[in-house]
C-alpha cells in the first residue's frame, strides 16, 4: 500500500477482498473489476469508473 505495509489478498466466488492485519480493508466485487495484473512485487486492480 501508500505506507509499505504488507497486504493479503483474498479470491472469493464474489470478489477480491484485501486484508491489512487479517482485517478485510477492502472488497472488489468481479462485476466491477476490469483488469488484474502484477509486474515483480506490485498487484494491480484495475476497476470500472463510479456513475
Amino acid at each position: 500500500d501508500l505506507h509499505n505495509l504488507d497486504l493479503l489478498i483474498g479470491i472469493a466466488s464474489g470478489g477480491v477482498a484485501v486484508y491489512r492485519k487479517l482485517i478485510c480493508t477492502s472488497f472488489y466485487p468481479w462485476v466491477n473489476i476490469l483488469k488484474i495484473s502484477f509486474k515483480r512485487k506490485k498487484f494491480f486492480l484495475h476497476q470500472r469508473q463510479k456513475q
